[in-house]
């Protein structure tokens, strides 16, 4: 038997026999206490040896180490050892604080067993490794990933930079494309309130001639920087390359944003740019994302080189992993025209704070880990769910079969008759898809409120040509009826924004949305969508139109609770007849506003109703039970006057308990909905 074989493991460290953990949990430590590492390191343990030159090195030597607990990651897509990762408690005074490191060694060098491998990130975005980086994950996407690829050049936009040669002296000029194929780059980035380099009208002469590197804002240089080092010749930026002041160019390429950013070769996101003058490959925060290598590989296997590193782990807020201190969103990120073209790029390279990060139809790889992350078909981020289930579409890009072409507007008035099919049920399905691309948009910011709907005119574009679906003002026909229940997060602040779209949209506010009820909901079978007019915007709906009258306290039976004013509540006596006032029980009804001005309408103007249209399965908690129940969720709307009797205005949610007295006193009616 050999001597490693006979020797017995440390008792500190326990030679990194640890339990393995995953990338988002941290259910064990292995705790060691810091002055038995530093006596088993001191006695010739290498293990404990390098935790101790790790420590030291990123926390300090000049602070109070009480204890070391660590854990081991794996590679989620591997069997490979990820980095260790070691929480260090520390007293200052007589505070006691913890930082988190993690040590590992490098791709190249991965004969040590336990001590996994990650890559260094590269300080200068802009340096010969970082450009090794992009080349590598561009190519093997090329290469590898036929859902990313495509097989003819793409169709270049009407407006295209070439940015010429590599040469930082070249002209560079806007031209007029002709439709020609060529491979591009397309620049996502947030345009902040410099705005100094547009095209318009006076200056569009100018640009064709050609203007020189050091005349582009930093952004747009570094974006020209990276397409040259690529070796691409042509690069879209949208306020070079749309005529800004000129309403039909801008209708024109808006309106072709699909095509712009779903066929460039590669999109470049400059996400930590906060506008055009700031640029994206300045250094990083080395505090923060630099590797500190360790002067104790003499002592491991092979003499590999070790680094410790500020512990880095992904938030789900973020792109890419950051260290704790930095975990805030980069300022491309809460843009809302940048969601688009985020979804629409089938490749997109992230410069951010703390890393560089690889995006496409396939995989999402970070510069600071080896493991590639698939893409799961809840992800909201892809558009590859859609590509991958319809990627056998015709030419025209609609579902083949019975589906294609199915809502082709041929009239004014469309009737809703599509039985879907099978692959839209469930949770993944491709409504609950849309469900969260809403979510997400309507948190983002706009510079102009209207344009809500028109950031997202491209990925509806795609989604109508690979399902077959209609799309009205946000929702789709197939899952209109239940696509009308979003609610505002907040209605305090929230606006109705006048025109832009009808009340029964989430297009209509300013406010970010939510779908709470969508996972166990059901249509009622009282409630039908009958007719939607392309024209005047109007909703025609058969449902269970239940009176309702907060300020009187006689509501058929009904509790009403309207948010922001009083509660009236309606409380069963002994002998289950409803009376106001009775303590014991609870309110069986609930009104949301849809914004400030609705909250108005609701508690003084005119008829209220509430349009009951889906029920919904939750737990509910009763004396410490929990047992199934059913809620009842609706509209509330009002009619609007000097109208037709029947055309109402939305003005908020209903929610409601199913077990109702007067429900069974409801018939459905027809009305409109505008």
């Amino acid at each position: 038997m050999s001597e490693s074989e006979c020797r017995v493991a440390c008792p500190t460290c326990n030679d990194l026999n640890w339990v393995f953990e995953f990338e988002f949990y941290e259910a064990w430590h292995h705790l060691m206490p810091w002055d038995s590492l530093c006596s088993t390191a001191g006695a010739g343990c290498s293990t404990c040896a390098i935790i101790q030159d790790a420590v030291l090195q990123l926390v300090g030597r000049f602070v109070g180490v009480t204890s070391v607990s660590g854990t081991l990651r794996t590679q989620p897509t591997s069997d490979q050892a990820g980095p260790v990762v070691l929480t260090v408690e520390y007293e200052e005074g007589s505070a006691t604080f913890e930082r988190k490191v993690e040590v590992y060694t490098l791709r190249d060098e991965i004969n040590c067993s336990k001590i996994g491998v990650a890559r260094n990130v590269s300080l200068t975005p802009s340096s010969n490794s970082a450009f090794e980086f992009v080349q590598d994950m561009l190519r093997t996407c090329i290469s590898k990933h036929h859902h990313c690829s495509s097989s003819t050049a793409n169709i270049l936009p009407s407006h295209i930079i070439d940015v010429g040669s590599h040469d930082e002296n070249a002209p560079i000029r806007l031209l007029e494309t002709q439709g020609g194929r060529q491979d591009d780059f397309a620049l996502s980035h947030r345009w902040g309130n410099s705005r100094a380099f547009t095209t318009t009208k006076a200056t569009l002469s100018a640009r064709k001639r050609g203007v020189s590197f050091k005349e582009l804002p930093k952004t747009f240089q570094d974006a020209v920087f990276v397409t040259r080092r690529l070796g691409v010749r042509f690069l879209w930026i949208d306020s070079v390359c749309i005529i800004q002041d000129s309403q039909s160019d801008w209708k024109r390429e808006s309106a072709a944003m699909a095509n712009i950013f779903g066929n460039a070769m590669m999109v470049i996101s400059a996400d930590r740019s906060t506008d055009d003058e700031s640029g994206f490959l300045n250094n990083l925060d080395p505090s923060a994302n630099g590797s500190l290598k360790l002067g104790r590989e003499e002592a491991y296997d092979n003499n590999q080189a070790i680094f410790v590193r500020p512990y880095r782990r992904w938030h789900f807020k973020t792109i890419g992993h950051r260290s704790l201190s930095g975990s805030k969103q980069d300022p491309l990120a809460d843009r809302g025209w940048a969601l688009q073209e985020r979804l629409l790029a089938r490749r997109i390279i992230h410069y951010t704070e703390a890393e560089m990060v690889w995006e496409c139809s396939s995989h999402v790889n970070c510069e600071c880990r080896i493991e590639e992350h698939s893409f799961r078909a809840t992800d909201v981020w892809s558009l590859s769910l859609f590509r991958r289930n319809h990627s056998s579409t015709s030419d025209s890009g609609s579902m083949p079969g019975p589906y294609e072409a199915q809502w082709t507007p041929k009239y004014n008035e469309l009737p809703l008759s599509l039985e879907l099919p099978p692959c839209y049920a469930g949770p993944t399905s491709f409504y609950c898809q849309w469900d969260r691309v809403v979510v997400e948009i309507t948190r983002r910011k706009f510079t102009y409120a209207t344009d809500l709907l028109p950031a997202l005119m491209g990925v509806s574009t795609i989604m109508k040509q690979s399902t077959g679906d209609g799309y009205h003002f946000g929702l789709w026909y197939g899952d209109f009826a239940l696509g009308l229940l979003w609610m505002p997060t907040k209605w305090i602040g929230s606006k109705r924004m006048t025109g832009s779209a009808p009340s029964w949209s989430w297009a209509s506010l300013q406010s970010p949305i939510d779908y709470y009820m969508r996972r166990h909901i059901s249509i009622l079978p009282s409630f039908k969508v009958r007719q939607i007019s392309t024209t005047t915007r109007i909703v025609s709906v058969t449902g269970l139109l239940v009176p309702l009258n907060p300020q009187s306290k006689h509501t058929n039976g009904m509790v009403i609770v309207v948010q922001g004013a009083e509660e009236w509540k309606w409380r069963r006596n002994k002998k289950q007849q409803i009376d106001p006032g009775l303590p014991g029980t609870w309110p069986i009804g609930r009104a949301y506003p849809d914004s400030d001005a609705d909250r108005y309408r609701i508690l003084q103007d005119g008829e209220l109703f509430s349009l009951l249209v889906a029920n919904n399965r939750h737990c509910i908690e009763d004396r410490d039970r929990f047992h199934v129940g059913y809620t009842l969720n609706g509209l509330l709307v009002q009619k609007m006057s000097n109208s037709p009797c029947n055309l109402f205005r939305r003005v908020g949610y209903f929610v409601a308990r199913e077990a109702s007295p007067w429900l069974g006193t409801c018939h459905p009616e027809e009305i409109s909905i505008a």
